[in-house]
């Protein structure tokens, strides 16, 4: 619900933010390429939990910074790079959503996250509409609800490289053996240390040899049958031949 309101809030946040709101929407709306851009080079190498996370709060950040400047330019500019973080961190949670729940309850739990979500866009209008009371309140609040949000995600397992739940039970079970200040590429980088290229290359030469013996031997069978053939093959053209002269 929380990046649902603020995604859905700085949208309609444009028109307060002090410029031409035909101009800050056309930027503001171009951010959308280069996030989604970024996100597919960066989704599978380094999670989904922390990536929500850290762009929550950037975005929250960069929010809250635009609501404490007084120049219309600066306010815009730091909104459209909170928009440009919050658009990276709500294509995550589309991906992070489905991947969370288990399969047996995944397709009605997305449907509840979706209604939730367009409930929490019911709000975002009464958000913007603070600013009658005052111009800093909407970005405030905004940054402060991307920020809570983005923490609230440290509490969800990592389903970068996992297997995913399931059954009810698996989905209660998931994520119990991680920790919260777990990195999925930090995990992989000291993966990688304990097995050195040595170890590798020898493990590798073992399991080739193990391989081409259990080739051999499986091999060993067909081609004595082979030879049998053949064997049976050449008696049966000496006796013809045989046979021939003697006629």
């Amino acid at each position: 619900m929380a990046i649902s309101l603020v995604f859905d809030g700085h949208v309609r946040n444009v028109d307060n933010l002090g410029l031409d709101v035909f101009v800050t929407f056309t930027i503001a709306a171009a951010t959308e390429l280069p996030a989604d851009t970024f996100l597919t080079l960066v989704l599978d190498r380094w999670g989904r939990r922390w990536l929500a996370c850290g762009f929550l709060v950037i975005s929250g950040i960069f929010s809250i910074w635009a609501s404490a400047v007084s120049n219309s330019i600066y306010t815009a500019s730091l909104a459209i790079l909170g928009r440009f973080w919050i658009n990276i961190s709500y294509n995550i949670v589309l991906q992070y959503a489905a991947e969370v729940l288990p399969t047996v309850v995944r397709a009605q739990g997305v449907a509840l996250i979706h209604i939730m979500g367009y409930v929490a866009s019911i709000l975002a209008p009464f958000v913007v509409y603070l600013n009658v009371v005052s111009s800093f309140l909407p970005l405030l609040v905004l940054g402060t609800l991307g920020i809570m949000g983005g923490l609230l995600t440290l509490f969800l397992p990592e389903t970068l490289n996992k297997d995913l739940p399931q059954t009810l039970q698996d989905g209660e079970d998931f994520g119990k053996d991680q920790k919260m200040w777990d990195v999925p590429c930090i995990g992989r980088k000291r993966e990688d240390e304990e097995t050195p290229p040595v170890a590798m290359f020898r493990s590798f030469s073992r399991c080739s040899a193990r391989n081409s013996i259990r080739a051999s031997l499986r091999g060993e069978p067909l081609r004595s049958s082979m030879l049998r053939r053949s064997s049976i093959k050449s008696r049966k053209s000496e006796n013809s031949i045989t046979e021939v002269e003697r006629l």
